[in-house]
């Protein structure tokens, strides 16, 4: 069964389906290189970087309405400013980020 999104396809009714794919790409493309800086942060327990990543992914994750992995961007920014960086997180966020993309392409196959 294919993932819904409910924010994307309002995103489509607003934009299209062509800017609705493009900004996956988009999200896409800065995450899977913004995931290695985020990742050794929470390996050398680097507050401040963890805090800034997660914060910059939130964002993108909350524009297309990716509920799970912004949660789990929530917790680290959330955690991190608080003074925490929970090693094991690291293994989360990777899991969760690399379901979302898998969804995110079985659902732009669908609509497309």
């Amino acid at each position: 069964m294919t993932a819904q999104f409910p924010r994307l396809v309002e995103l489509q009714e607003v934009v299209g389906d062509e800017l609705v794919h493009t900004m996956i790409d988009m999200f896409v493309s800065t995450a899977q290189s913004d995931i290695p800086q985020l990742l050794n942060a929470i390996k050398q327990g680097d507050c401040a970087t963890v805090r800034t990543d997660a914060h910059r992914m939130l964002g993108g994750c909350r524009n297309l309405g990716l509920d799970q992995l912004a949660a789990v961007c929530q917790h680290l920014e959330d955690e991190a400013r608080a003074g925490r960086v929970d090693q094991t997180a690291g293994a989360a966020v990777q899991a969760t980020f690399e379901s979302t993309v898998a969804q995110l392409r079985e659902w732009a196959s669908a609509t497309a």
